[in-house]
This record gives structure tokens, sequence and C-alpha cells, in this order.
């Protein structure tokens, strides 16, 4: 039989080491309870390696999981909700029931209300067609509403087996391993890293004699930051705390930089604010939009330059029309900036690999 790597699920094996769950061949014959070398660095040197897994692979676990004799756990990411959703998910799953946990509550403004949050929650699901029995705010980081995440998932999984599912970097590892921390005797703990696509392969924990928690992989959303910033930088990049919002006034034919990784050009409309969410290593510079273009190719003063992308203008450029109101552009993966409108124009500069949301405002 197959022996897994408990902190991936990677089946592991010792012939080849740049390949997925290898171990040396002393370690597999003595131990039951395995790391891969991959997770074992991961663990200890906090050394960031990349996976293989793909849209294809992630689908058919997604395929293979549809019953109604199981509970599916629904992770989603509240800095990076665009970015969580599962592109088909109920084609894939049919009517298995569902709780969503709305995870990393941690990172968004304290003074904002639970209820508020939830609300919009329940109509982002529902206009993206998800059902559901219930929604959690929680965190996995910081063991917020831990206690309701673990009741509802007993009452509602009714001794059935539990899948969590979710994109890459939303979470699911992390509330697992706080679940089992709280809740079990359990000591082994899922491998846990800012890269994302950590989970390689279905992990398998049991709760009781008769059904399994399953911790399933993530894949990166193609249209993402996340699929095409380096490792290196990445841990710099992604919001780890309460974010800090910075308020910037802009008159029309003024400029935002955000880093090297995009800019918003304010074409028209009058006097604005623009409310930035990001990491606090993400410098937002303003500038003319008359030197705009020289701001960024003077490589030296904004960070984060992506490869490809040595010229602002190799760069796709999205223009939006923005009604009265409140409304987020939202920079999938890393953050999001508030408008607050009184009828706008805007050009946002992006790499051509990665989508710019326009949605109403979550905070």
């Amino acid at each position: 039989m197959d022996k897994i790597c408990y902190g991936c699920g990677a089946i592991l094996q010792t012939s080849d080491e740049k390949k997925i769950g290898y171990i040396p061949d002393i370690d597999l014959k003595n131990n039951e309870h395995l790391l891969c070398k991959r997770c074992f660095r991961i663990k200890n040197y906090h050394d960031l390696s990349d996976s293989t897994m793909n849209e294809h692979e992630f689908i058919s676990i997604l395929d293979s999981i549809q019953s109604d004799h199981r509970l599916i756990v629904y992770v989603i990411d509240l800095f990076d909700l665009n970015g969580s959703l599962i592109q088909g998910f109920h084609r894939h799953i049919g009517d298995t029931p569902v709780l969503v946990l709305a995870n990393k509550r941690d990172l968004l403004p304290k003074n904002i209300n639970d209820h508020k949050i939830k609300n919009y929650i329940q109509h982002f699901l529902k206009e993206n067609h998800i059902r559901y029995y219930d929604i959690v705010i929680c965190s996995g980081k910081k063991n917020y509403n831990l206690d309701t995440v673990y009741d509802l998932m007993t009452t509602y999984r009714d001794n059935k087996d539990v899948y969590f599912v979710g994109t890459s970097n939303a979470g699911k590892s992390t509330i697992i391993n706080a679940l089992l921390k709280n809740y079990s005797n359990i000591t082994n703990f899922i491998t846990v890293s800012e890269v994302p696509g950590t989970t390689l392969g279905l992990v398998k924990i049991q709760m009781d004699q008769h059904s399994y928690l399953y911790d399933t992989p993530g894949i990166i959303q193609s249209n993402s930051y996340l699929s095409i910033i380096s490792n290196e930088i990445l841990s710099e990049v992604l919001l780890k705390k309460e974010v800090k919002p910075i308020v910037y006034q802009l008159e029309s034919l003024q400029s935002l930089y955000i880093s090297a990784l995009g800019r918003i050009d304010f074409i028209k409309g009058s006097h604005c604010s623009f409310v930035c969410y990001f990491s606090p290593s993400i410098d937002i510079k303003r500038t003319k939009l008359e030197n705009a273009n020289t701001l960024y190719n003077k490589h030296l003063t904004l960070k984060y330059e992506l490869s490809n992308y040595d010229d602002i203008n190799k760069m796709n450029i999205d223009h939006f029309n923005i009604e009265k109101g409140k409304f987020d552009v939202v920079f999938t993966g890393i953050g999001f900036i508030s408008i607050i409108s009184n009828g706008i124009a805007i050009d946002v500069f992006h790499p051509k690999e990665c989508n710019i949301f326009i949605r109403k405002s979550m905070i």
C-alpha cells in the first residue's frame, strides 16, 4: 500500500528527488508518520517550493466527492473574495451539502461589523449561484469563531465524511490544523506556507470509526496575481495581519501606482477618495498622469517589478466608467482600492495574466 505524506497528501516515493513526494528510503522504511522532503523543508526552513497540481487534477477531485453522504466545507478568503471562487463549483459537487467558511476575518478592520460582512457574503454567493447550509465568519489563524465552525460541521456532517475545498491560499489547511489542535488528540498537522498549492493530494484524517476529514488540494486562479508573483517575494506581498487602509485624495489626471504591480489613472471626474487595502510592503505612489510612465520606467522607484513587464506599456489597460456610489477595484490575490465615486472614469494598468474586477464595496 502506498504511504502518504501527512503534510501535503502526496504519495511518497524514493526514486526521484525532483518529483513530489520524495523521501529518503531510510525514512520510508522506519516511520509511520512521514513528511516528504518538500514539506520537511517548508516546515523547518521555510523553503517555499512550487507545486505541480493543475486545474484538471483539481476538478477530478471535486467530481469524485459528489455524494449526499458527505459534507463539503468550502473555505473562501475574505480578503481575496473574487480569487476564492471555484468556477462552476456546483456543476462539480451536485447536491452535496455545503458549509461556507469565510476565513481570514483577522485581516479585515476590526471596526467592520460581522453581520455586515455576512450579508455581503450572502449576496456574493447568491450572485455566483452557490447554495449552502450556513456561513461562518472565521479566522483559522486566530481561532476566531472556531467553536461555531466545529459545532456546525458536527451538526451538518451527521457522521458523514467531510471534504475541505477551496482555492489556493484560502486557508483550508490552517483551519483544519486549528480544529485538530483544539478538538482532537492528533499531533501530526498539515503543512502550511505562503506558497499557493502546498497541499498536493487528498490528506485523509480519521475523525471517528466510520468517517474521515479530507483536505483537498487548491489551485491558483489563472487570473490572480498569485499566479505570476515569484515565491521569493510572495511572503512580502501577501497580507498577514489586519489591513491598515491608506487614503489618497485624487484629482482627475492623477495616477496611483501599486508598487510596480499595476496602476490606476484617474481620467475624468471630480475630487475623489481612493482607499487602498494592501500589504504594507506594497508601496502606493501618487503622481501626475503626465509623469506616470516615466516614474515606472526609472525601475529603481517601485518594488516588485514583474518579469516581462519592464515597461508599463506592456501591461493591459482596462477602462471603467464608475457610477455614483462606493466601489472596489480588485487586484485579485493582493488587495483592492475602494473608491467613493460621484461618477468617474479610470484606466487600470495590469499584467495581461490578471483580471481586474469592479464590485460594490465590501467595507
